[in-house]
């Protein structure tokens, strides 16, 4: 039987393990204050799983790279938290947060395990992957029980089962639109709410920035997604359709420094990079020509906003260099 730990790690396996122990490192640290400062036990159980699913994907890339002669990333440690630091987020945030980290976390290693070749990186990837939808499946669970879970918008639709037959379906922008197809409904509704999520986020990290500009930075993500939340707003009150809400009281007033400049910067970098791939599919998945431009223009403006962020993380010396193919025709010195 072939030993499959002794065949190279191919370029896919190597990129999504290194972002894996990148990723894992850094929601240690925010999993850490969270548990340091939850009063409701169903929550903090959830949480602990959490860091524990973390760490123990860390424990196990970690040879896996190393034997591979790859270099670990130095990730994050103890000094990117403030463990005495107060509450920055409520419990119904940890939720929130939570949830998107699982639906990050279900889209990377379904997408890591589809390109893996090697039996026991897939088995690591699967494993993952299958741990990750369980937890979900609890937290979801436990949402609903709290009465936080926000259900995508319930909406009467049309009986029949026809065939496009005009060309003016997949116009938008010239013309009167015609109504939402159910895929455009999810899109809207989908990314909306990961701006409420986002929009939390960058809210209470950017309270406790120590840097002037990173806290600049971090506020104006703030109200971008704010932005961004009222435009997917009009497009589901324009057809009638339920808008979803959430409560706004997802971050205290804490304003002592709880998490690192660098940590915070690179875990929006992380959801930045998220929005746009999220972006990017609902407008492919949009036939109205208006839904599409407007998924276009909503992702170059959070491509903007990355860059900014990312020039930062460059000027400070916190944006770790990912793996790289080997310039050949460098190695031989002549330009």
């Amino acid at each position: 039987m072939t030993n499959h730990s002794k065949i190279p790690l191919n370029s896919s396996s190597i990129a999504s393990l290194w972002t894996a122990y990148l990723n894992d490192s850094m929601a240690t640290c925010v999993l850490k204050h969270f548990l340091n400062n939850v009063e409701d036990e169903d929550v903090r159980s959830l949480l602990n799983d959490a860091y524990n699913i973390c760490n123990s994907h860390i424990q196990t890339v970690a040879p896996i790279l190393t034997k591979a002669e790859i270099a670990l990333p130095a990730g994050f440690a103890d000094s990117d938290v403030n463990l005495k630091a107060p509450r920055l987020f409520t419990y119904t945030f940890y939720l929130f947060y939570l949830a998107n980290m699982s639906q990050f976390g279900m889209t990377n290693f379904s997408l890591a395990l589809y390109h893996a070749a090697r039996t026991d990186i897939r088995k690591f990837f699967l494993d993952s992957l299958t741990e990750i939808a369980n937890f979900y499946y609890r937290l979801s669970d436990l949402m609903l029980a709290k009465g936080v879970f926000i259900r995508a918008p319930i909406v009467s639709t049309t009986k029949s089962n026809d065939v496009i037959d005009k060309k003016d379906f997949f116009s938008g922008i010239f013309s009167q639109p015609r109504s939402l197809t159910l895929t455009e409904v999810f899109s809207v509704f989908a990314n909306m709410l990961a701006c409420f999520t986002g929009r939390s986020l960058l809210q209470g990290f950017s309270q406790g920035a120590k840097s002037t500009e990173v806290r600049k930075i971090l506020f104006k993500g703030k109200k971008m997604l704010e932005h961004h939340i009222e435009v997917f707003s009009s497009i589901l009150k324009s057809e009638g359709v339920p808008v979803p809400s959430t409560s706004d009281m997802s971050v205290t007033d804490s304003v002592m420094p709880t998490f690192s400049d660098k940590l915070m910067l690179l875990h929006i970098t992380m959801l930045n990079v998220t929005n746009m791939r999220n972006y990017t599919e609902a407008m492919s998945s949009s036939t109205r020509s208006d839904i599409s431009a407007t998924f276009v223009r909503l992702s170059a403006e959070v491509a903007e906003f990355a860059s900014e962020g990312i020039n930062i993380l460059v000027d400070n010396g916190w944006f770790e260099q990912p793996p790289q193919v080997v310039n050949h025709d460098k190695l031989v010195g002549i330009k």
